[in-house]
């Protein structure tokens, strides 16, 4: 088997790996925003301020992901801010509104969308066109999700606005990272560790001025914690770099 084949096999089961965590995220969102009262933006901007810490740790203790963070330029520097505002501060904070103000399965069939989205600029912005069967199947998961959620979905104005907003962010931070990692300036590990801390930041800034500082409960420490150590830092690395297909 060639080296190209065994690097596709790997990107696809990290992908896989990767879409089951993200699956998982949205039960534990929409329990956290529920059962523990957490307000969006705090809740988004606790889970990735503290995934940021976790992959800060690990950029310590790797030699070349501290050396990249010491010779970031100023345009590598603005690149990773914009990734990080777009992909974090804007995506997450409108996908956390959106999963608390709607059923859970209404947010996740809208963003079905963003596979088709992302397919069709790809090739404008990228250069990368997608092939028949990746356009296929790009058109075929919205159309089964419609088909499998008919009915009553619960969508509220609220909710389809800040899926909207997600939708446009969530793509163009999958085709902002991906044209950042191409290049391979930085490594996936230091893309993701510094993009995450900025749009962490922001979040927690507006969460504080437009919500305030939530009480805590264990069972919301606990659900953060897995959120931002399993679903997040683990995750990450791979989700917003090589793995962006």
């Amino acid at each position: 088997m060639s080296s190209q084949a065994v690097s596709r096999r790997r990107a696809l089961a990290a992908a896989l790996v990767v879409t089951v965590l993200w699956s998982s995220s949205w039960v534990l969102i929409r329990a956290g925003l529920h059962d523990d009262r957490l307000p969006p933006l705090t809740f988004a901007g606790l889970r990735y301020g503290t995934a940021a810490a976790v992959l800060w740790a690990a950029v310590a203790s790797n030699r070349t992901a501290r050396g990249q963070v010491a010779g970031l330029t100023r345009r590598s520097t603005g690149q990773l801010a914009v990734l990080g505002l777009v992909f974090y501060a804007l995506t997450q904070g409108a996908q956390f509104v959106a999963i608390g103000s709607q059923l859970v399965a209404t947010s996740s069939l809208f963003l079905t969308l963003t596979p088709l989205l992302v397919g069709l600029t790809s090739g404008q912005l990228l250069s990368e066109r997608p092939s028949r069967a990746q356009a296929a199947a790009a058109v075929l998961m919205p159309a089964g999700a419609v088909a499998y959620f008919t009915g009553t979905l619960g969508a509220t104005p609220t909710g389809l606005a800040a899926c909207a907003v997600t939708l446009a962010a969530n793509a163009g931070g999958s085709l902002l990272g991906r044209a950042i990692n191409r290049d391979a300036t930085t490594a996936p590990l230091v893309t993701t560790t510094v993009s995450m801390t900025i749009g962490a930041v922001v979040l927690l800034a507006a969460g504080a001025g437009a919500e305030g500082w939530p009480a805590l409960s264990g069972q919301a420490v606990v659900i953060i914690a897995w959120l931002a150590i399993i679903n997040t830092a683990v995750a990450s690395p791979c989700g917003t770099s090589r793995c962006v297909i």
